[in-house]
Formats: structure tokens, C-alpha cells, sequence
């Protein structure tokens, strides 16, 4: 910003009391106020800058029963006889594997977290 706008306004302001000064210094500070408060909430709804700060999502993997349990906080009795409902399926082996989004959704879902 150049000094002729500055030198502009301060001359403008001259004629202006003491106490109509103070007014329109608090009134540029609410506003600069209200500004900080709406560039920090956009700031926090940008995907662009979320990324930046804690990094890529991680990509969706197949979890184990073990892995699962960590996750969920549950037994692997309650895990096994509960496998479907938690979003599970049988691999071609036959052991029990989760999507981790689907983990993620169901931990989104429960009561109190």
C-alpha cells in the first residue's frame, strides 16, 4: 500500500474530536473483529487447507478381527458373533474382514462420541 492513501485519510481525520476518533477506532476494530472471525471459519471448512494440516486421508483397507477390536472397543466374542451388523464379510479364506470406513462409520454412529 502506497503512503498517499494513509497521508489521504489522516488529513481527512483531522477536524475529527478526540472523543468522534475513539468512536471510529472502535468501529474499524469490531470490523477487523467480525473479518478475522469469518476468514477463520472458512479456513476451517476448506478441504485444501485441512489437508494441508494433518495430511491425506488415509485410503480404505481391509481390517482384521484384531485390528477391529482396537478400533471398536469390543471383545472378539462380541466382534464374531456380531459381524455382520458391524459392516463385516468373510474373505476367501473365510476369516472375517471389515472396510475400514465402515468402521469409521459405525464408531460415527454410536452414542457419545
Amino acid at each position: 500500500m502506497s503512503p498517499r492513501p494513509v497521508a489521504d485519510a489522516v488529513s481527512a481525520m483531522q477536524a475529527m474530536s478526540i472523543e468522534d476518533l475513539a468512536r471510529f477506532r472502535h468501529d474499524l476494530l469490531v470490523k477487523a473483529a467480525a473479518i478475522d472471525v469469518l476468514i477463520v471459519a472458512r479456513q476451517a471448512n476448506d478441504p485444501w487447507i485441512n489437508m494441508a494440516k494433518v495430511g491425506p486421508p488415509e485410503p480404505d483397507r481391509a481390517v482384521a478381527v484384531g485390528e477391529a477390536m482396537r478400533l471398536l472397543g469390543m471383545t472378539k466374542d462380541y466382534i464374531h458373533r456380531n459381524w455382520k451388523k458391524l459392516g463385516g464379510r468373510k474373505d476367501v479364506d473365510g476369516r472375517i474382514k471389515f472396510a475400514l470406513s465402515a468402521l469409521r462409520r459405525h464408531v460415527g454412529t454410536r452414542p457419545g462420541r
